[in-house]
């Protein structure tokens, strides 16, 4: 009992010493840029993983901050322990990931493609390039490898192999519709329900319209327009009005969206 509650204490003068650190250098003002994101979106119900976006550069800048001070203390130091700790636990994790992603790709698409064996193949090059920069050249060098790493990974993981794992995807739905209706002109019958990843991958802009008056307006500066409604969240948009034919109906499968695309009925 008594070695616990001394290495308790010991381990408190730390956090103390660190922020008492921090206080010196200004990193407390990062500490509260983050903690002013990431408290609301713990309390509030709504929560989407791209709301952590801005939680990134604070983030980053604290772990840059740690690992600095792990470096700046040398080997043998507490900082410098609790680093190679961290690092070690990070790197033992991405050596799942290889088999990890080639789990996920079956079990999320029904079948494995070319990109998720390369990219396999880059997380355990990585891993196996970081252990081997850690013994050695230390682990300053091994941070810096595993960075570099990352830094690949992370881009053809979010860049190529996670919008794969979704055949009907926004990309792949935007390609139908030029093939089909080749650049529009287009424009949502709604004023909420509006897919602004779906107008990125298309190129265009689109405006929105609520009444049929401001669709005949619409058509009649514009004949072809190409009228787009969707359902998303489950919340299906109003009618459409009966001069209206469905041409074509996506199901993107993503927060029960359903994008339905109708031209003019001749």
């Amino acid at each position: 009992m008594v070695r616990v509650i001394g290495s308790i204490g010991r381990r408190l003068t730390d956090i103390k010493e660190a922020l008492d650190d921090a206080r010196g250098s200004g990193i407390r003002a990062i500490l509260i840029w983050g903690a002013v994101i990431l408290i609301p979106l713990c309390i509030i119900k709504q929560k989407q993983f791209h709301y952590l976006v801005p939680m990134g550069a604070p983030a980053a800048v604290v772990v840059g901050y740690a690992i600095e001070r792990a470096l700046r203390a040398g080997a043998g130091s507490r900082e410098s322990k609790a680093m190679g700790w961290v690092l070690g636990v990070t790197v033992a994790v991405c050596a799942l990931a290889g088999p990890g992603i080639l789990f996920a790709a079956r079990h999320g698409r029904g079948f494995l493609e070319l990109v998720d064996f390369l990219l396999a193949v880059i997380l355990l090059f990585s891993v196996a390039g970081t252990v081997l920069i850690w013994r050695r050249q230390g682990m300053g060098a091994a941070l810096v490898s595993f960075a570099a790493g990352a830094t690949v990974a992370m881009a053809a993981v979010f860049g190529r192999w996670y919008p794969s794992l979704e055949l009907a995807n926004h990309r792949a739905a935007a390609g139908d519709i030029r093939q089909m209706f080749g650049n529009g002109p287009y424009c949502f019958w709604s004023k909420t329900n509006i897919s602004y990843p779906m107008l990125f991958n298309l190129r265009a802009q689109a405006p929105r319209i609520e009444t049929e008056e401001e669709l005949n307006k619409l058509l009649a500066d514009r004949p072809g327009m190409v009228v787009f409604s969707q359902t998303k969240n489950n919340t299906a948009p109003p009618p459409v009005p009966g001069m209206l034919e469905e041409r074509m109906r996506i199901e993107m499968g993503d927060e029960g969206m359903v994008l339905r695309v109708y031209t003019v009925r001749k």
